[in-house]
């Protein structure tokens, strides 16, 4: 069976394994263990391990051709002897599709306040609450050919507003994004707690301030937590899709929230800005219909 629809996965037992063999951390392996080469008869396990009395994790089918394990294998075997690097494949799931990228109308962020040190926050945050235990994260939650959103996301940051400028007029702004890296619903902070605030400025100096708030607007990034997988919903913010480099280390999820503008007015900016960085709101676009 393909390691649950994770090969990267095998590649990791592979690597603690040999870890423990060598006794590189102190720590050795105790007793012995082993591996069927082929599948077997099997009656207790589920589909899609087991079927029709078969176990499907063996190197080989009961005739003895390859399954779809066995490059995965051979792969881990191939990193572990430093022959070939391991690659994070991105996945993404549209949980609501839209349409043509083209159809929607970025706003130019002057100042993006790009989390180069995305991944340090997330690991720091962790140790620091105790929330959810330490995983192992290599990528986070960045994207990839994801146009027009940002590849990675910007981060609402305390004393720093996020800027996006541009000059349209609509009734109707969208925010993609608003979780949070530090804590979010359902993980860690009160619920209706202030997160942040979005800022509508027109063209006529007039502008509209909305609140974003914990658990109504904004939820946690992740989709795991410790050993267990979540599903963090927000009361007002939709989930717009769900993506991640390793389906038992780094899934994440991603919101989207309208708001209603005046679409009788020109609209020059959207900011948004946080008094605090107990939450640390992504932002992946914002966009106008």
């Amino acid at each position: 069976y393909h390691v649950y629809d994770n090969p990267h996965l095998l590649t990791d037992f592979m690597r603690e394994m040999r870890r423990l063999y060598k006794k590189e951390s102190g720590s050795t392996l105790a007793g012995a263990f082993f591996w069927f080469f082929a599948e077997l008869n099997d009656f207790n396990r589920g589909a899609p391990a087991c079927t029709d009395g078969r176990l499907h994790e063996g190197l080989v089918d009961l005739y003895r051709r390859p399954t779809a394990i066995t490059e995965a294998f051979c792969r881990g075997l191939r990193i572990l002897a430093g022959a070939e690097e391991e690659e994070a494949p991105f996945w993404w799931e549209d949980a609501e599709a839209y349409a043509d990228p083209g159809d929607l109308l970025p706003l130019i962020c002057s100042d993006p306040h790009c989390a180069d040190a995305l991944l340090s926050d997330i690991r720091d945050a962790w140790a620091d609450k105790g929330v959810m235990r330490r995983r192992k994260i290599s990528c986070g939650p960045v994207l990839q050919d994801r146009t027009p959103l940002a590849e990675i996301p910007h981060a609402v940051r305390a004393g720093a507003p996020l800027i996006f400028e541009g000059v349209l007029q609509t009734d109707r702004i969208t925010i993609l994004g608003l979780t949070s890296a530090v804590s979010g619903y359902p993980l860690g902070g009160r619920y209706g707690e202030e997160v942040a605030r979005m800022t509508v400025v027109y063209a006529d100096g007039s502008a509209e301030t909305h609140i974003l708030e914990n658990g109504v607007h904004l939820t946690t990034v992740f989709a795991l937590n410790g050993s267990s997988r979540i599903d963090p919903v927000a009361e007002q913010a939709g989930r717009f899709a769900i993506f991640g480099y390793n389906r038992n280390f780094e899934v994440y999820v991603m919101n989207r929230l309208n708001i209603a503008a005046d679409g009788t007015k020109e609209i020059r900016r959207v900011e948004f800005t946080a008094d605090s960085d107990r939450y640390l709101p992504l932002i992946y676009g914002v966009f106008a219909k």
